[in-house]
């Protein structure tokens, strides 16, 4: 019973915590996937540096990947502005995750931004934190909003010519 009671509670802990945010590796294939899923790339920038960064990775982000809501319809990635992990980017170039923030624009971090297969834009970019309390909520309707345009590009590109 006390080995049972462990086990829950090992497992109780590991899910309040949420999963880990995948870093980006292979945003090509990424790309593919979320194209045939209809799904929007949501992308966090963060840094080794950024207090704010850890507070929403673990406040909101790491719940992501573990809620059903979104785990199922989202491809969540995460970029380090200051690292020089590799990564292959939409067009199949290898690059750094640095560079890879610098050549996209990404000097503000925490940043989030939405994007489709192609690796465009679906809903406006939530950069910083300026509240936390509304954090959440700011991230949810972005979320919201890049779906619903995923799955109208996704319909539009599936239709015949």
């Amino acid at each position: 019973m006390k080995r049972l009671l462990l086990i829950v509670l090992l497992t109780w802990c590991g899910l309040a915590r949420g999963a880990e945010i995948p870093l980006a590796v292979d945003l090509g294939t990424d790309a593919v996937r979320a194209r045939s899923d209809g799904k929007p790339l949501v992308v966090l920038y963060t840094a080794s540096y950024c207090e704010f960064c850890e507070a929403v990775k673990t406040g909101y982000f790491r719940h992501l990947e573990a809620d059903p809501r979104y785990a199922s319809r989202i491809i969540l990635r995460e970029v380090v502005i200051d690292s020089a992990l590799e990564l292959t980017d939409f067009a199949g170039n290898d690059l750094t995750h640095g560079r890879f923030a610098e050549d996209r624009g990404v000097m503000l971090v925490p940043t989030v931004r939405f994007l489709d297969s192609r690796g465009e834009t679906v809903a406006d970019p939530l950069v910083g934190v300026s509240n936390l309390d509304f954090y959440g909520w700011y991230l949810d309707q972005r979320i919201q909003i890049a779906m619903k345009r995923t799955r109208s590009k996704s319909a539009t590109e599936r239709e015949p010519g």
